[in-house]
């Protein structure tokens, strides 16, 4: 997530925040994120995460805040995103939940809701191919052979067809 930052123009460093700052925080003038550093790894990399989403998603001006839909929707993101590698915390953000019901209302209209999931999930997948090209490539080991038939087998098309009793 860090080279994905660096990438878009921004340097990460851990440092001392206040709590209600969720664990991360974006200075667009210093082009500089701040992640927590009593932070467990999984939600220093949440934080981040959300913060790469606001990049992503939202043209904040220097005195916006993270609240309501823009918090709603960066959370989201990052909680995709990061669902995606496998590394999510082991909690959740405790606030997601009452602050999604003070957004979108009690009965949201299907497509706010539809919007809503359409521009998380497109910012995720984004977000995604960004990180993944930062990720070393998988090591696949070969699998041993399954030996079914202990017979002396041909791979060529005449032998496979001779032994099936096909004529060329």
């Amino acid at each position: 997530m860090e080279q994905v930052a660096i990438v878009a123009g921004y340097r990460v460093e851990r440092g001392q925040m206040e709590p209600e700052t969720g664990g991360a925080e974006t200075d667009h003038r210093r082009r500089l994120i701040v992640v927590a550093d009593d932070l467990e790894v999984a939600l220093a990399t949440m934080g981040l995460a959300h913060e790469l989403a606001h990049l992503r998603m939202h043209k904040r001006s220097r005195d916006s805040g993270c609240y309501g839909l823009t918090r709603l929707e960066a959370t989201s993101a990052a909680y995709v995103l990061l669902s995606r590698f496998g590394c999510l915390p082991d909690r959740p953000s405790a606030d997601l939940l009452p602050r999604t019901t003070s957004v979108v209302g009690r009965t949201a209209h299907v497509r706010q809701i539809e919007t809503l999931g359409g521009r998380v999930v497109s910012a995720a997948n984004r977000l995604y191919a960004a990180a993944e090209r930062h990720l070393p490539p998988p090591r696949i080991r070969p699998a041993d052979p399954i030996v079914t038939d202990r017979r002396i087998v041909t791979h060529s098309f005449d032998a496979g067809v001779t032994e099936r009793g096909l004529e060329l």
